[in-house]
């Protein structure tokens, strides 16, 4: 699996908006609308749709 990057501030509004705490989560990849994201703790994935 590839590994998560830090979201930048941009990204981490969009992350804000849609109910995800992004100092929890690493963006790991970005397909337009849909982001795939990596527990930073944890390891779990979470599939988000950001508007």
């Amino acid at each position: 699996m590839k590994r998560g990057k830090m979201p930048s501030f941009n990204d981490r509004r969009k992350l804000q908006k849609s109910g995800v705490d992004p100092q929890k989560w690493l963006i790991s990849k970005k397909q337009g609308n849909q982001w795939l994201l990596v527990h930073r703790e944890v390891g779990t994935t979470r599939e988000v749709f950001v508007f």
